[in-house]
């Protein structure tokens, strides 16, 4: 467990990390970390959570960032763009809001093998219209984003933001 949250600390995550191979947690959110998210966060074996919100953090994950054996996954509030890779995934809490993501969100993070929880994908720019058939997923916030199409009804959320979006039609009677 590392825990070095709400400092003023810059530049990337120092190569020590990467050989803390008994390492649960990486608590590192309220800095200035800059850089890409090192794939070899991945060689971390124990490793389980990392909450990096409002930090510098650029360019786009890393293509097998949704194999690793993470559950909790916060990188909200920093600079990554392009897609989400398209990947089955452990986490069950995965924050990504108030970024510069593009494109559609793969499908399998809203189908039942997908293990999320909850997943915060607002203040992107994702496109694309959505159909969940998880029903193990408790809350999900995507507003301000460019989803589009009809509002998606399911039944079992506890959050459901989708504010700020280009849906139309009528409000699901279910909601």
């Amino acid at each position: 467990y590392l825990a070095m949250s709400s400092n003023q600390l810059t530049s990337s995550l120092a190569d020590s990390i990467y050989d803390l191979h008994e390492l649960t947690e990486l608590l590192i959110d309220g800095n200035e970390f800059t850089g890409t998210i090192p794939e070899k966060l991945a060689n971390t074996e124990s490793l389980i959570g990392i909450t990096a919100e409002e930090n510098n953090f650029f360019g786009q994950l890393p293509a097998n960032i949704f194999s690793w054996n993470i559950l909790i996954l916060e990188f909200s509030v920093n600079l990554l763009s392009g897609p989400l890779p398209p990947s089955n995934t452990k986490i069950s809490d995965l924050g990504l809001d108030w970024n510069s993501f593009t494109g559609t969100v793969p499908e399998i993070l809203w189908d039942s093998s997908s293990s999320l929880l909850l997943i915060n994908l607002a203040r992107n720019l994702f496109h694309d219209t959505i159909t969940f058939t998880s029903q193990q997923l408790q809350g999900i916030a995507l507003s301000g984003n460019m989803f589009s199409g009809t509002l998606p009804s399911p039944t079992f959320l506890s959050l459901y933001s989708l504010n700020s979006n280009f849906y139309t039609g009528t409000v699901p009677t279910n909601l």
